[in-house]
């Protein structure tokens, strides 16, 4: 059976997010982005980027050496006739005229690439689809590029400040960092290391923006960028071990019916504003922040009523947790209800949030 696309809009899932979960999910198949200048489409395989012969515009990426003045207009035409000659692709006349190596060749096609994919990180108004249904040959494979360097590059070249700020939590909601198991093989900036290690106790975004001593937009851009590589978890309590102490005693169905009821409250909120479209946000939402997730987590769905339905194993199981195990399944929890509340932030904006904010139930018997 071929799995259901993936289907959105920037406006609700951030472009490095987004990406984050093609990776996370090892998804193949081609990105497709839609704006109001055209559409482009982006070919994955087991979640990394490729270049491949037939999704690789030959044409236009040869026309952009010309505008560079990389290449000549005079090679050009020389390679365009040298082509149809031989009835072989514009890369291969390309460097048979020119006797280069394709590794060189393929640096400015990466280049050209990312000149493409950058200007989304910038985006906040784009419909996505991702087809997994689409076809390729392995052997029409030129390359592949590391999806986290992609994402690594792309938060570092954004310029839009106040996007990356409606794409946070709010400032004052607590953060701390972990290390996951692909931290070793990011190349992350030193400014990346020095807000991580800002991030090492349990914070707030605000108290690690008056500590640091780089630039906010410095400190933002990293932020941002450890965000969308699942370096962060945002939780909903200020004190890590009050929330443990408040929280930890709860059975399981106590927890489950405390998370729920915020559940629907944020759906009910949204279903005022928007109506019956309002349960498409909150599935959104909920795929994008699954593979943050542990694995007892992937399987979850959301119910008419905006209640997230858990496996009903983990309540047998939930007895046997450790204090870890527990620990873990809470800041689940809280992930799931700080990405809903980022969801209304990103729809209606930061007064609509402090509304929603002020009027949950979070974490009470």
């Amino acid at each position: 059976m071929a799995e259901n696309p993936l289907q959105g809009d920037l406006s609700l899932t951030s472009f490095p997010r987004l990406l984050f979960h093609i990776w996370k999910r090892k998804k193949t198949g081609c990105l497709h982005l839609k704006t109001a200048d055209g559409e482009n489409g982006f070919v994955f395989k087991n979640g990394l980027i490729i270049v491949e012969k037939k999704g690789f515009p030959e044409d236009d990426f040869f026309k952009a050496l010309v505008e560079k003045k990389i290449l000549g207009p005079l090679d050009f035409e020389n390679c365009l006739r040298y082509s149809g000659q031989k009835n072989t692709s514009l890369m291969r006349a390309f460097l048979e005229i020119h006797e280069t190596s394709a590794a060189h060749l393929w640096e400015q096609m990466k280049e050209y690439l990312y000149n493409e994919l950058f200007p989304f990180f910038n985006c906040s108004q784009a419909a996505f689809d991702f087809d997994a249904g689409h076809h390729f040959y392995d052997s029409d494979i030129y390359f592949q590029i590391p999806t986290q360097e992609l994402i690594l590059d792309g938060v570092r070249s954004m310029k839009n400040l106040e996007l990356i700020k409606t794409m946070l939590p709010p400032l004052n909601t607590p953060v701390r960092a972990v290390q996951p198991s692909w931290s070793t093989e990011l190349a992350l900036s030193p400014a990346d290391i020095y807000i991580l290690n800002l991030l090492s106790e349990n914070t707030t975004l605000a108290k690690v923006l008056k500590a640091s001593n780089i630039s906010q937009r410095e400190s933002l851009t990293s932020i941002y960028t450890l965000y969308s590589l699942g370096f962060l978890i945002f939780s909903q309590k200020s004190s890590h071990d009050s929330f443990l102490d408040e929280y930890l005693p709860l059975d399981f169905e106590q927890i489950v019916s405390v998370f729920n009821t915020n559940c629907t409250h944020i759906y009910k909120y949204i279903s005022k504003e928007i109506g019956p479209v309002s349960i498409n946000v909150l599935k959104k939402c909920l795929e994008e922040i699954k593979p943050s997730l542990t694995p007892i987590f992937q399987k979850i769905e959301l119910g008419t009523d905006g209640s997230v339905s858990l496996n009903a194993n983990l309540r047998a199981k939930f007895t046997l947790f450790s204090l870890e195990e527990k620990r873990s399944f809470i800041e689940n929890l809280n992930e799931i209800l700080v990405a809903e509340v980022l969801a209304v932030k990103k729809v209606f904006g930061s007064e609509h949030e402090s509304k929603i904010m002020k009027n949950l139930t979070i974490w009470k018997e």
